[in-house]
């Protein structure tokens, strides 16, 4: 692929990195990394990186006297900051990877700490991406979509084509081993992933990693400032139907390698929101696992509804039946695990991973660059995108 630029003014990248604090620090990574994908030509890189870009700018009281409008801030709605953004004079892009914002500026006018999920900075030169309705200064892409693009190119120089491939053809799907019937990965109190996952635990014994084991006969454990956490059962209360997956094997593990014994995986969101869709129905797609759902039917629009199951929270009988059918009838479960994880092929790609030009002629890129106010860049390519059905 070769793109020239057009009218391009020199800009440098500030983020809010935080060495100190390890999921800022991931929180920083990834933006830069979205900045460096849709605006390559602005100066700045993620740490790390592979393609020989110097670092971004760390952002704090003193490097924001030196930025100029021509300058470029991504900041991740969760993060701390060593600096008012809002002061920053350049363009902004606030990425919101969660479905309610926390926003300085927001919590201020909510003292009560009371979220909302519609937030935009009053500034004119700050747009946000994530889970909000498209509008003139936001751009709607969920989370999911974001991670996948991390995965499959993240830091390093090329794009791993074979990450892509197993996600766009549906030939090159992965498939877990069988050898278990369920996952259930939360620590997080909701209390209907506890109920769906002791219903689920009914139907066949069910493995658990984290504090959730749905255990719905205890309250949560509520700290000041912190999520509800799950309490787990009492080693001798637990029921035979729920297998606590040991520490040893949770610490050497990660979920794509953890899931992939597993037929199925409970991924339920943290909320049914709009726009907002985590990353967790990714990751059991790339496990190879079905993932059991539940969040907003806007996944519908980006994954097949014939390769997942939606367990709806309000009536959960219809997932239940459906699960136990496929448990009694294994080819019914292998022809849905060799589904399409795509909900319409090109267009899906096209919609919402075409990222880079190479992929369904990074229709996304362009409009994320067209909404910023960048202009189009002009590619052409000697060989076929790598968009596959």
């Amino acid at each position: 692929i070769i793109c020239l630029e057009l009218n391009i003014i020199s800009s440098c990248l500030y983020a809010c990195i935080h060495a100190e604090v390890q999921e800022d620090r991931h929180y920083s990574i990834y933006g830069i990394i979205l900045v460096n994908t849709f605006f390559p030509e602005i100066e700045g890189g993620a740490p790390g990186n592979y393609v020989g870009r110097d670092l971004a700018i760390r952002l704090n009281e003193e490097t924001i006297k030196d930025a100029t409008p021509n300058d470029f801030l991504v900041y991740h709605m969760h993060q701390h900051c060593d600096a008012e953004v809002l002061l920053f004079p350049g363009l902004q892009l606030h990425v919101n990877a969660e479905y309610y914002d926390v926003h300085p500026q927001n919590y201020m006018q909510n003292p009560e700490g009371l979220l909302t999920t519609n937030y935009i900075p009053p500034n004119e030169n700050v747009f946000v991406m994530g889970a909000h309705e498209d509008g003139p200064r936001s751009i709607r892409l969920p989370y999911a979509v974001m991670r996948w693009w991390i995965m499959v190119k993240g830091n390093q120089a090329e794009i791993n084509q074979e990450a892509v491939d197993c996600f766009f053809d549906h030939s090159k799907k992965p498939k877990n081993t069988g050898a278990n019937f369920l996952l259930y990965t939360n620590s997080h109190y909701i209390d209907y992933r506890e109920e769906a996952a002791l219903a689920l635990s009914k139907i066949k014994p069910i493995h658990v990693m984290g504090k959730c084991q749905g255990n719905t006969s205890a309250p949560p454990i509520v700290h000041r400032l912190q999520s509800p956490q799950c309490q787990p059962y009492e080693e001798k209360k637990r029921p035979p139907s729920v297998i606590v997956v040991s520490k040893e094997r949770e610490e050497r593990s990660n979920n794509y390698i953890a899931e992939r014994e597993f037929r199925f995986v409970l991924m339920m969101e943290n909320a049914n929101s709009p726009g907002y869709i985590s990353e967790k129905i990714l990751d059991a797609f790339m496990a190879g696992s079905i993932p059991i759902y539940y969040g907003t039917t806007e996944v519908f629009d980006i994954f097949n509804k014939k390769a997942f199951i939606y367990y709806d929270v309000g009536n959960p009988s219809d997932a239940l039946n459906r699960i136990q059918y496929l448990e009694n009838n294994p080819e019914e479960y292998k022809r849905m695990l060799e589904e399409p994880i795509l909900a319409d092929g090109e267009r899906t790609i096209e919609k919402y991973f075409s990222f880079d030009e190479s992929i369904g002629h990074g229709l996304l890129k362009r409009r994320v660059r067209e909404k910023l106010g960048f202009p189009h860049r002009q590619c052409f390519s000697s060989h076929a995108s790598h968009s596959r059905i």
